[in-house]
């Protein structure tokens, strides 16, 4: 949560890894991502059924995936729908 909420600060984190880093590109990058991210309807990294089935759809489609997978949603414990 802590990029979420301070996305500015995320670009000088990234120095610690990278010292080259672009700082204002990858504040850029975050805050253009977090809509993504962040949608306000899920918990952050929660995907919907459909989606991983529209997912899986594309795979076979596209030949990553050679044959249709079971899609099956797996709920965290603690975690309310």
């Amino acid at each position: 949560m802590f990029a979420v909420e301070n996305p500015e600060k995320t670009g000088a984190l990234t120095l610690r890894y990278n010292p080259s880093a672009d700082v204002d590109y990858n504040i850029a990058q975050m805050v253009a991502g977090l809509p993504l991210v962040n949608t306000g309807e899920d918990h952050i990294g929660w995907m919907k059924e459909e989606m991983w089935g529209g997912m899986l759809n594309a795979l076979v489609e596209v030949g990553v995936l050679t044959q249709p997978v079971e899609s099956v949603c797996y709920q965290a414990a603690g975690v309310q729908r």
